[in-house]
This record gives C-alpha cells, structure tokens and sequence, in this order.
C-alpha cells in the first residue's frame, strides 16, 4: 500500500516546489510521475517535486501495480500590470489600513502599477503637490516578501513582480495641520498621456500631540519592532506600564520610548489615558534613579532594587555574563550604589545617561542563568539568578513538545512528532534522575493539550534553573527533504548559548548524527527568561534516514544518555 503522509491531496503553496514523504511496503519499488525513487529499506520515502504555477498533478506508482494520485496547486505569481494601459493592482497598495502619523514622520508607500507610468502621491489640503514614486529595483523579478526559516527564506505570501512595483517614503510636513480620516491619492501618468487618480484603501490622521496609554490586563504585554505580528519582539512589558503613544499602522500603536527609539504594541493591549491633566505634554514625566542597591534573595539568587515612583517601559539585554537594562522616561542622579555584602553573583553595576531620557545599568554577572522582572510599591525589582552548582540541587523542566490536539509532524509511516517527544522526554528524565538530579518536572506526561503559555508559566512557577524542550524537525516547502537532516539546538537569551552548543556538540560527538546547526529563534520556549533554556531537535522526520535512526530505541536511550551527561556538567563544571 502506498501511504503519502505529505503533502494531502489538494494541497497549495506559493513555493516552487514541494515533496512527498510516505511509505511503502519494504522491498517495493516506487516511481513518481514516472521516475524511479529511492526507497529506504524499511520502506520510507521522500522525494523533491518541482510544481508549475496552477494545478500539478502527482503521479505515485509501485512496482505492484498500485497508483496515488495527488492534486497540488501552486499559486501563481502576480503578472506585471499592461504597460498599455493605466491601471493598479489595489491589493498591493500600501497603507492599506488606517494610519495615524504626527508631522515630521515617514510614511510609507508603495503599490503595483502600469510599468513605465509617471506615479506621485498626494494628500489633499497637506501635500498638493505630488510626491513621486520610484520603481523597485529590478535585479530580481520579484519583490522579496519572504519569510525566515532555519536560516533560510521561505515564500509563503503571494509573490510581487518587480516590473512595475512603484515605492517611495513621504514625510509628513513640519507644519501640517491636523487631521482626522484624510484620503491619499495615488497619481498616475502614461507616457501617452492618459492620467489616472485612485484612493489607497487605507486612510491617514494627522496628529500632534502623542496620546499618553497603559498597558491593561494582568499578563505582560509584547512589545514589537514593527507593526505585524511577525515583527521581532522586545521585552516584554509589565502590566500597568505607561506609554506615549504618537502613530498607528492599522491595530498597532507605536511607542515613542525616546526620542530616535520606538516599538510597537497591539491596540487591544493598551487603554488610553485621555483626560489625565499631568499627562498633556509630549513626554511622560521623567522618572529620577537616585539609587541602585543589591539584596540576596537566596542562594544563587540576587535582587537588584531600583526605587521608582510609576511604571515606565524598560528593555533588557544580556550577554553571556552580563545583563543591561534600559529604563525609558528616566534621568540619572544616582550617586550610590550599595552592594549586598554576602551577595556573590554580581561583580558590578555600571550606570550610563542615553540620550535625554533612557538610563542604562550594566550588570557584570559571569554565572548568569535567568532573570525576572517584576514592580512593587517602591520600583523595580530585577532578580538574576545562576545554576545551582550541584545536580541534587538544579530544577530542571522538560518539555515534551506538541501533544494532545497539537499532534506536530509526522513521520513517513504516520507516526505523530508528539508520541516520539514524549517517549524520549520520559526516557530523559530516568537517565537524569541516574544522573543525580533530584527536582525534574515534565510539562506533560500523556498526549494532553498544554499551551505554550502553560509551559512558560510551569517554568516560572517551579523556578526552573533549566528548561529542555525536545522536537523532532520537519520542512516547508521548497526544500529538498534529502538535503536535510541532524540534530539542532535553538536559543534566544545570550547566556543559554553556552548550554545549546555543548548539547549540540554532545548529540553529534555521540550518535551517528549530522550536526544540523547552532540557531539564535525567538521560539517561545527559548525565549522563558527566567531559566537557561534550550530547545532540541533530534532529527528530521523528513528525511528516511534520519527518522530511521530517531525511532530506533537504542538511539534514543544514546540521546537521553548524552544529555543527562551533558547536563551534569554544564552544572557541576562551570
């Protein structure tokens, strides 16, 4: 019987190509749209299939006469508009949703149009006079609007011909009035002579005074570089937070944090402040840092203390043994310092005045291993925290991933990602529990759904030192499943590196693995600041081979083995 487990019939993509992954009885021989194909002997199979833009048709044959046929559409890319006529593709016009900007500001614009045409932008009663727009850069045929995966670009929206893509950047005049709900008008001319005037689906407010917010809800709120989800994230902030708020793009306000720095919050996080008589000026007042001190909590645990009268938005960065935090709306008179005298964990506290209203402390911490951040009725506590430097005493979450409703990938023969987590998870936390370590904790210990946000707050509330999350890998499409395959670690705080490449270098050095690589991935299991955390992929589910050797029992004890080795050292040898 031929088993396709990837991709189900009538699938679609935007990408060029995709593959099969599937099984066969052992010992058969297979054929894909006529051309034979390797078979493992266990009898799983994966082979690349290039796709034409429309509807593919995909031909599976076996040497016992049985047939699969599968339907899989590619979506084409959009066609450069006629150069005959004026036109626009008004799905490609950018803003396309409404937008609040304050003068001085850029704005962006873009859309696909008529190739050869003459386009400027204007917005009436503020710039009458037409801004032009230049063409995209045609090196390439297409705009690239793709996405990252595994070092890697992935196509995953619709693809933009360059030929004919017009863009431009428009500041919005110093002395612009304000305004509420404003049209832009897109200006279009043909070398004939034709002209043309279409509104950009999305409108425009001018405004000159920032509106003052506050982060609602009893969660922290994600801060963004941009105004997508898709943007890379900043710290995470506090609830109760005060904000300036002086631009919106659609459901995302931006925050001025000072005066060349912003970032971006989902509206339904925040709650305006409108009739707050102290807060109608273009600046939160700022806070003053008159002191820092230092206070062990616990053992491998320090507070750093930081009296402030309100909340105001923070970021934070940290290398292998040092942490900044970057306090927004802040001015510097801090003259003492005072130090913890039985605390070890920190070496120093530095201080530096940013600009007119950010102040950085640099905290030299070389055992640093999580952090927290919370406000209480005097300020900010910033609690950093390093391994125990025993087994017996190190708090370990292990993260089977998927499960439940949330099944992950599947292998060849239809096996679920998340069954093979979880047996692996269990295995580990019986060699760890040989190895000497007393305090383990799995997220899941049966095929139940657990939320990334239950995870991460298991993490936190066990006061994890160490969280593991075990995966198995697969591919997107457009990649050659034959050309992929290893092991892989992933971390996103500067001080779980140390821990993702020994576990890395461990795995390789003992199993037959290819070493896939090393990733920095804001994942939201790697990005649990309160612990060092890693996650692992044992291998690819894509790739015959390599499943093979996943599955294989006595490789997973190897694995299991190899961390808890792994992970006693990196405690008790640091």
């Amino acid at each position: 019987m031929i088993q396709v487990v990837y991709p189900k019939d009538g699938h679609e993509t935007h990408e060029a190509a995709t593959f099969l992954l599937g099984s066969v009885v052992p010992g058969t021989s297979l054929r894909i749209n006529g051309q034979a194909i390797d078979v493992h002997a266990r009898g799983y199979f994966a082979s690349p299939i290039s796709l034409s833009p429309g509807e593919n048709r995909v031909k599976l044959e076996s040497d016992s006469g049985e047939q699969r046929v599968l339907t899989v559409l590619r979506h084409p890319p959009k066609a450069p508009l006629s150069p005959e006529a004026l036109g626009v593709d008004v799905d490609t016009m950018m803003p396309s949703q409404f937008t609040v900007q304050a003068p001085g500001h850029w704005l962006q614009v873009a859309c696909l149009a008529t190739p050869g045409a003459r386009l400027s932008v204007t917005i009436p009663g503020v710039l009458d006079t037409g801004i032009p727009l230049k063409p995209h850069p045609q090196d390439r045929p297409y705009v690239d609007n793709r996405q990252g995966i595994f070092g890697e670009l992935h196509q995953d929206r619709e693809m933009i011909p360059a030929e004919g893509y017009y863009e431009g950047s428009i500041l919005i005049p110093y002395d612009a009035p304000a305004r509420e709900n404003m049209p832009l008008h897109l200006e279009m001319h043909h070398p004939n002579g034709d002209s043309l005037i279409q509104e950009f689906p999305g409108r425009l407010s001018i405004r000159k005074t920032p509106q003052c917010a506050v982060i609602t809800g009893t969660g922290m709120a994600t801060l963004r570089t941009g105004p997508s989800a898709s943007a890379s994230r900043l710290t995470p902030q506090l609830p109760g937070t005060w904000l300036v708020l002086d631009g919106q793009v659609g459901p995302w306000c931006r925050i001025r944090l000072g005066r060349d720095e912003v970032a971006w919050i989902a509206e339904a996080d925040i709650d305006l402040q409108e009739n707050t008589p102290q807060r109608q000026t273009t600046w939160i007042p700022r806070m003053t840092v008159r002191q820092v001190r230092t206070r062990q909590s616990a053992p491998r645990r320090t507070e750093v203390q930081i009296p402030l009268r309100e909340k105001i938005p923070l970021n934070i960065r940290n290398t292998t043994n040092s942490l900044t935090l970057s306090l927004y709306g802040a001015e510097s008179h801090c003259d003492v310092i005072a130090y913890d005298p039985k605390d070890t964990l920190i070496e120093g506290i530095t201080w530096h005045q940013v600009g007119e209203s950010r102040v950085d402390l640099h905290i030299t911490c070389p055992h640093l291993a999580g952090y927290n951040y919370a406000w209480n009725g005097d300020g900010l506590i910033l609690t950093l925290k390093a391994v125990p430097e025993k087994a017996s005493e190190a708090v370990i979450l292990i993260d089977p991933g998927h499960g439940g409703e949330e099944t992950g990938t599947h292998g060849p023969d239809g096996l679920p990602e998340k069954t093979l987590n979880l047996a692996v998870s269990q295995i580990l936390i019986s060699a760890l529990k040989d190895a000497g370590f007393s305090h383990i904790r799995p997220t899941r210990t049966s095929d139940a759904t657990v939320s990334l946000d239950q995870r991460i707050a298991q993490a936190t509330a066990i006061d994890a030192d160490l969280v593991l999350s075990l995966h198995h890998n697969a591919l997107p499409d457009g990649r050659n499943p034959l050309e992929h395959r290893g092991v892989s670690t992933y971390y996103y705080h500067a001080f779980a590196r140390p821990l993702a490449r020994k576990l890395l270098a461990e795995l390789v050095r003992n199993q037959p693995a290819l070493n896939y690589g090393l990733f920095h991935d804001s994942l939201a299991m790697t990005r649990i600041h309160t612990a060092t955390a890693v996650l692992i992929e044992l291998g690819f589910f894509t790739h015959p081979d390599d499943y093979a050797r996943v599955i294989d029992p006595a490789n997973q004890q190897a694995a299991a083995q190899t961390l808890a080795h792994a992970l006693k050292g990196f405690v008790e040898n640091r």
